[in-house]
């Protein structure tokens, strides 16, 4: 991909918006790309969020350059937490933040599904 292909999308379903996904910026120098997503109130709980999440992961994994994928949440963000594990995230850290409190970072490796 191109720098201009790390962006953002809008995650429509029966032709209304849902939510929204994407990287948050190209791949740091290790390769690692983060990506964000969020799907509003009434939509959720309908694998919107999978969803958007997988497609993310076979859009990284189809650019040479990345090896892995990161994302952020909240420990409150049980929703988030289980889409994540679900696409094979696994938590790497716990990071301190001045304004949002704790947050966890969670990391794909895509070293496994380029393998296959």
């Amino acid at each position: 991909m191109t720098l201009g292909q790390y962006g953002g999308w809008y995650v429509i379903a029966a032709n209304r918006l849902v939510g929204f996904c994407g990287f948050k910026g190209p791949p740091d120098p290790r390769g690692l790309v983060e990506i964000g997503f969020s799907i509003a109130a009434p939509h959720q709980r309908n694998g919107y969020a999978r969803q958007a999440v997988a497609l993310l992961l076979a859009r990284a994994s189809a650019d040479p350059i990345v090896t892995g994928v990161a994302a952020r949440t909240l420990p409150h963000l049980e929703a988030s937490r289980r889409v994540l594990e679900a696409c094979g995230f696994k938590l790497s850290e716990t990071i301190a933040d001045d304004k949002l409190g704790v947050v966890l970072r969670y990391v794909r490796s895509l070293i496994d599904v380029l393998s296959q």
